[in-house]
């Protein structure tokens, strides 16, 4: 469910964003806003929900046919893990390279397959579906690594206050 989750949250993403654009673009050009909006925020959703199928796809598919580092960690390896990433001023490991790069893979897979689908459907140019929508998914990539850093740092400054906090008690 976790996955459906994933995919229906950029999925509706595009979709406010296309109805965002549609709205702009309806009145830039003095044309009805209901129609335009609608419209542009239907091709979004269409869009976004072929590109991002696909890196989900291409997510899974990666993971079934690369074999990660270490299949199973025991709880006492994560705590060494955690502990040898506090010891280090280093937040980069092999697991967070690996990530990083999984999801970089994915996601330009998913801009290759998910860009030829909109640009043969849209404009019967799959070439152009494709260099339009590669980097545009290497960016949501790029964003997706920064919002999980950012929401990483704040767990572990919410963590290190609660431990504060306790110690002081």
């Amino acid at each position: 469910m976790d996955h459906i989750d994933h995919l229906a949250a950029r999925v509706t993403a595009t979709a406010m964003t296309g109805l965002f654009l549609g709205a702009s673009l309806a009145t830039f050009r003095g044309i009805p806003i209901p129609k335009t909006s609608l419209s542009v925020a239907t091709s979004c959703a269409l869009t976004g929900t072929a590109c991002f199928t696909s890196e989900r796809v291409a997510h899974y598919a990666i993971n079934a046919l690369v074999p990660t580092s270490s299949p199973t960690v025991t709880i006492e390896q994560q705590q060494q893990q955690q502990q040898q990433q506090q010891d280090s001023n280093s937040t980069t490991s092999y697991t967070n390279t690996q990530k990083r790069d999984l999801l970089f893979v994915s996601h330009a897979l998913g801009g290759v397959i998910g860009g030829s689908i909109c640009g043969g459907l849209f404009q019967r140019k799959p070439w152009g579906g494709m260099l339009l929508f590669t980097p545009l998914m290497l960016g949501v990539a790029l964003m997706e690594m920064q919002f999980d850093e950012l929401k990483r740092e704040r767990i572990q400054s919410i963590l290190k206050e609660a431990n504060h906090r306790s110690d002081i008690e």
